[in-house]
């Protein structure tokens, strides 16, 4: 057997539509990896450094614009926010029963 890269050494022409066809798809695969990497550059700019020591980071639960605006009348512009808004029970893992973890879980 004849492997196909090897089809012209044997002699055995490669047909104009297989050629044709390798290259169409060849092209399309690279077309959208170049639009992918354009995609990202677009909605996250190039790369930055980041040094947490210089940002102001604000960790929060459900009341984010209060404490926003306290934030920043204290320390200036927010530059990194995490929302984290969740149904917390005060209880160990283990001792969750199947309602508080279903609760928690479909509230988030």
């Amino acid at each position: 057997m004849v492997h196909p890269a090897g089809l012209p050494c044997a002699g055995i022409p490669i047909p104009p539509s297989a050629a044709l066809l390798s290259a169409a798809y060849a092209f399309i695969i690279t077309l959208i990896w170049v639009l992918q990497w354009i995609n990202r550059y677009l909605a996250f700019g190039p790369p930055r450094s980041f040094d947490w020591t210089e940002e102001v980071v604000l960790i929060t639960g459900a009341q984010v614009e209060a404490a926003k605006r306290h934030v920043e009348e204290e320390l200036g512009t927010v530059t990194v926010l995490i929302n984290n808004a969740a149904v917390v029970h005060g209880k160990p893992l283990l001792q969750l029963s199947f309602n508080d973890v279903e609760n928690m879980v479909g509230d988030s």
